[in-house]
């Protein structure tokens, strides 16, 4: 990929619209999830924050970096909750693990990097 191709308006704006449609369907399945005991938001939240990591990681620029749009989908989420549910409380929802099971973190930890000091190792290390 050329430089131009990483970096222009357009590849970026291409880039963002195929995460766009994640989001609403969130709020959409959030009952069904219940149901199975897993936080719509929660699930959401690890689901955009790997996402984020690795175009970041591969260099897939995004009109917005990836904290920012983390942190406006958290306020969202936070928002959201808050109307929703009677018992919310304020969380970051992008520091969130939904992956279960020691064999299923360790091969995260090799696709993300996860053995390089710093936020996502925690959830790792309690699993083993």
């Amino acid at each position: 990929m050329t430089e131009w191709e990483n970096k222009s308006p357009l590849a970026r704006l291409k880039r963002f619209v195929t995460l766009l449609p994640a989001i609403p369907v969130l709020y959409q399945v959030e009952p069904d999830l219940a149901e199975l005991g897993i936080d719509s938001f929660e699930f959401g939240g690890s689901m955009v924050r790997k996402i984020l990591h690795l175009s970041e990681r591969v260099g897939f620029a995004l009109p917005v970096k990836g904290e920012q749009l983390a942190k406006f989908l958290n306020f969202r989420f936070n928002a959201y909750c808050k109307l929703s549910r009677y018992d919310h409380v304020e969380r970051d929802y992008f520091t969130s693990e939904t992956t279960k099971g020691a064999d299923e973190l360790k091969v995260e930890r090799d696709v993300f990097h996860l053995d390089e000091p710093g936020i996502g190792t925690a959830h790792i290390a309690a699993a083993e």
